[in-house]
C-alpha cells in the first residue's frame, strides 16, 4: 500500500534576541562583522546593540607602534602570562591613501568607541597636508575632515582632541595652535557647522600633544608663569579642561614638582603622572572637585634606567593601562617598558625583555564601548 504523500516544510527558527545578545557578548568582537552576514535578523541585532567590552573575552586596547614597519592598528590583550605581557588579537589596515611612504599616522585620542587620527603627508617645497579622521575601528568606517593644505615657515602645529557633549549627544573636534603669544582654540561640531569655529584662547603654554577625553571634557597639560618676567625655571604645570557642553575652559592646578606631566584615563577616572628625581613616578588621581590625591609612587630600579636613556621615542611619560584582578596595575613607561606594579607590596615586575634591542615604541588607547551604528548618525547625535 502506498504511503500518503506529506508536505515537508523547512522552518528556520531563530533564538530569542536576548539569548543571541548573550552569545554575541561572548564572541571576540573582531568576529562580529562576519556574524552580521548570517541573516538579516543577526545583522539588525548586532547593528542596534552596544556591547560592553567588560562582558567580552577581550579588553579593547588599540596599540599604535611607532615604527615605519607597522602600518596597521592593532588590538591587544594584556596578560602577564603572554610573552612580554601582551598579545595581538586583531589588526586593522589603514586605508591605502593613508599609508604612503611620505605619510605619518598619529592617533589623537579615543572617545566613546571612536578613534581620531592625524595623517600628515609631506609634499615638495616644504608643503604638507594634514588630514584629520574619525574612525570606527569595528566597522572600519571613517570620516575624513576637509584637508588643510599648509605651506612655508608659518605652518601652525595643531594639536587636536575628539570629545563628546552629553548635553547635545554630539561629537566635537577641538584644535589648538600657538599664535600671537597665546593658544587659539577652535571647535568643529559635527552636524552643526562645516568649518572650524573660534571659541577663545588660552594665555599660557600648552604641551605639544593631543587632548585627552574624559567625562564630557577635553584635557591638555600646559604650563604658566609664576612671575610675569620669570625665566624658564619660573614655570609651573597646569591642566586645562575644555567643557564640551558650554565650550568654556577651566584651569586646574597640578601638584608642584616633577617633569613629563601626563594625564590619562584609567579605571574610570582621570589621573596625572609626574616623573621626579631618579625616575620616581608620582601618580595622582583627580577628584570630583578637580583637586588631586596621591595614589602611589613607582620607583624604577636602577638596572633598567639605561634602557630609558637609550630609548625614549615619545618621552618619559608613564601611562597606566589596566587594573588587574589581583589588584596590581599594568603600566607602560616611556612607550617601551611594560611594568606590573603591586601598590600593596610596592613590588614590580618588568615584562619587556631587556636582553633585546628595543627598536620601537608604542602607545595604547582603550575603547570603552563599540557599536555598528552609522558613523555619520553617531557623530551627529542621531542615534
Amino acid at each position: 500500500m502506498e504511503k500518503p504523500k506529506t508536505n515537508i516544510i523547512n522552518k528556520s527558527y531563530e533564538l530569542p534576541p536576548d539569548i543571541l545578545q548573550q552569545i554575541f557578548s561572548k564572541i571576540p568582537f573582531f568576529n562580529l562583522p562576519t556574524c552580521r552576514l548570517v541573516s538579516r535578523t543577526w545583522n539588525n541585532l548586532i547593528s542596534s546593540c552596544k556591547f560592553d567590552p567588560s562582558t567580552s573575552i577581550y579588553h579593547l586596547f588599540f596599540a599604535r607602534f611607532y615604527s615605519s614597519r607597522h602600518r596597521n592598528l592593532h588590538c591587544v590583550e594584556f596578560d602577564p602570562q603572554h610573552v612580554e605581557g601582551m598579545s595581538i588579537v586583531a589588526s586593522f589596515a589603514f586605508h591605502p591613501d593613508f599609508c604612503s611612504a611620505s605619510s605619518r599616522i598619529t592617533i589623537i585620542n579615543s572617545c566613546s568607541g571612536l578613534i581620531s587620527l592625524l595623517i600628515t603627508k609631506r609634499r615638495r617645497r616644504g608643503q604638507r597636508r594634514d588630514v584629520v579622521c574619525v574612525l570606527n575601528p569595528i566597522t572600519n568606517e571613517y570620516f575624513k575632515h576637509p584637508n588643510l593644505r599648509l605651506k612655508g615657515d608659518k605652518v601652525p602645529n595643531y594639536c587636536y582632541g575628539l570629545g563628546f557633549s552629553p548635553k547635545t549627544n554630539q561629537y566635537k573636534l577641538a584644535r589648538t595652535h600657538f599664535a600671537h603669544n597665546e593658544f587659539i582654540v577652535d571647535i568643529f561640531a559635527f552636524g552643526t557647522s562645516c568649518e572650524w569655529t573660534p571659541i577663545g584662547s588660552v594665555p599660557n603654554f600648552l604641551n605639544e600633544y593631543h587632548g585627552v577625553y574624559f567625562n564630557g571634557g577635553l584635557y591638555w597639560v600646559g604650563s604658566q608663569k609664576q612671575l610675569p618676567n620669570g625665566g624658564l625655571s619660573d614655570y609651573t604645570g597646569v591642566v586645562y579642561r575644555l567643557d564640551l557642553n558650554d565650550e568654556k575652559f577651566k584651569k586646574i592646578s597640578i601638584p608642584f614638582g616633577g617633569d613629563e606631566p601626563y594625564v590619562g584615563v584609567y579605571n574610570g577616572t582621570l589621573y596625572l603622572t609626574l616623573c621626579c628625581e631618579d625616575f620616581d613616578y608620582h601618580v595622582w588621581k583627580m577628584k570630583e572637585d578637580f583637586s588631586w590625591s596621591k595614589e602611589f609612587v613607582l620607583a624604577l630600579p636602577e638596572n633598567i634606567l639605561h634602557s630609558l636613556h637609550r630609548h625614549h621615542p615619545i618621552g618619559y611619560y608613564l601611562q597606566l593601562v589596566k587594573f588587574c584582578e589581583d589588584g596590581s596595575i599594568l603600566c607602560l613607561c616611556a612607550g617601551i617598558l611594560l611594568i606590573v606594579y603591586d601598590p600593596k607590596t610596592q613590588q614590580m615586575e618588568i615584562l619587556t625583555d631587556q636582553d633585546f634591542e628595543i627598536k620601537e615604541g608604542m602607545w595604547f588607547h582603550q575603547i570603552e564601548s563599540f557599536s555598528f551604528n552609522s558613523l555619520h548618525n553617531t557623530l551627529t547625535g542621531k542615534c
